[in-house]
Order: structure tokens, then sequence, then C-alpha cells
């Protein structure tokens, strides 16, 4: 599923690389003043609640993250993160931590924000909003680079413009994807999926096999489309 995943998303042991710097740096200088800041136990809490995300403890993890916010609400990291947690089965309390996370930090770099709180609009049909969210996560970020996988979001938004039968406009996404991540056979079986529904099947035929060939199963395109 190319909409998100918590565990192995792109940016994220970047991100959490940096605060662990930062957090390290916070607990020294507590340690030497022999006492704790509301913001220092704050992020106890909420590496605590990393550490439970990676051994697949998600409603410890929760309780950490809600112990964090009690402490110091103005730390976007800890609702991004309990939103990666609440998506797919509350998208409604993660829309909700991902745009208290977007106040917090607007022009967090890798677009990530934007990005997860795209996929869940879509999941509860909000298309515009979805698209909205898209189009702002491209924009604060557009190249890829080793920690960030732009094609991912040129991906969510083509799904939604498919959905919206914006075949033209999903193929110019997938098209760009496909220029970040040459290798991607599933990018190919989108292309090819949306031009067979624009009736350029010559298209659709070769696009299958190509994504074929990358190791990606499109022999339903190649049966339709290459007769």
């Amino acid at each position: 599923n190319s909409d998100d995943s918590y565990s192995t998303h792109p940016s994220r042991n970047k991100r959490l690389n940096a605060l662990k710097i930062g957090f390290q740096k916070a607990k020294n200088q507590s340690s030497q003043k022999n006492y704790k800041t509301k913001e220092g136990i704050a992020l106890e809490y909420f590496y605590k609640g990393l550490d439970k995300v990676n051994r697949k403890d998600k409603i410890g993890a929760i309780a950490d993250f809600n112990k964090s916010l009690e402490f110091d609400n103005n730390n976007p990291e800890v609702y991004y993160n309990r939103g990666m947690l609440y998506a797919y089965e509350d998208d409604y309390a993660a829309i909700s931590d991902f745009s208290n996370a977007i106040k917090l930090n607007p022009n967090e770099i890798y677009g990530t924000y934007y990005w997860n709180r795209g996929v869940s609009k879509n999941r509860i049909n909000d298309i515009n909003g979805a698209i909205s969210d898209y189009d702002k996560s491209i924009s604060l970020k557009i190249t890829n680079d080793k920690y960030v996988n732009r094609a991912f979001v040129y991906r969510c938004r083509a799904g939604v413009k498919s959905k919206l039968k914006d075949f033209y406009g999903a193929i110019s996404d997938i098209t760009k994807a496909i220029e970040l991540d040459p290798n991607d056979g599933g990018l190919y079986y989108d292309l090819a999926y949306n031009k067979f529904y624009l009736n350029d099947f010559v298209g659709a035929c070769q696009d299958a096999r190509k994504a074929q060939k990358l190791g990606y199963d499109a022999s339903s395109i190649i049966k339709n489309a290459c007769n």
C-alpha cells in the first residue's frame, strides 16, 4: 500500500535521530541542574512511546504519547506519531492529530504531516481535502533525498485523481513519480490502469509489461489490453 507505512516511513529515522540528539542534550542539562523540566518529562514519555511502537505495543504507545502531551502539548512530533497510530482505525482522530502537528510546524520540511492527513482524508472520502494536502506536501519538498520518496506522494495524489476519473491528471502524477522512482513496478501498473480507462490499449499494454518485468503482477491488464 503506497498510502503510508508507519514503521518504514522514509523520513522517520532522520527526524527521530535529530529529536533524540536534542533530547539527550536536554536530559544532560536537566541532570546537571538536578531537576526535570516539564518538557524533559514530556520527551521521556515520547521516547517511551516510540519504543513501544517499535515493540508493536500500540495501546501502551498511545498512553505514553497522551502522558507526554499532558506535560507539553507543543511538540508536533507527539501529535504526528499518535496520529499515525490512530490512522486506519479512527481517521477522524488521526486528522485531528495531524492538524495539531501542522499548526505547530506548518512548514515541516518533509511534508509528512500534510501527506498523512491527506491519506486519512481520502479514506473518509474528503477528496478535495486530500488533494489539497497532497499539493501542500509536494510543495514543501519536491525532490527526493535518501529519507523521502516524493514518488509516494505523487502516487497518492494520482490515486485520488483516478477516483475522480481525472485519468489524464493521474497519468501526469504517475509520470512524475516514475521520474523519481523508475524501478517501482507498481507505478507502471498504475500508469497502465489509467491508460486502459482512456482506451489507450497500446500504451496500457506496454506499461503493464514493464510492470510485470519489474516484478509487479499486471497480468489482468496484459490479458485485456495486449490482445
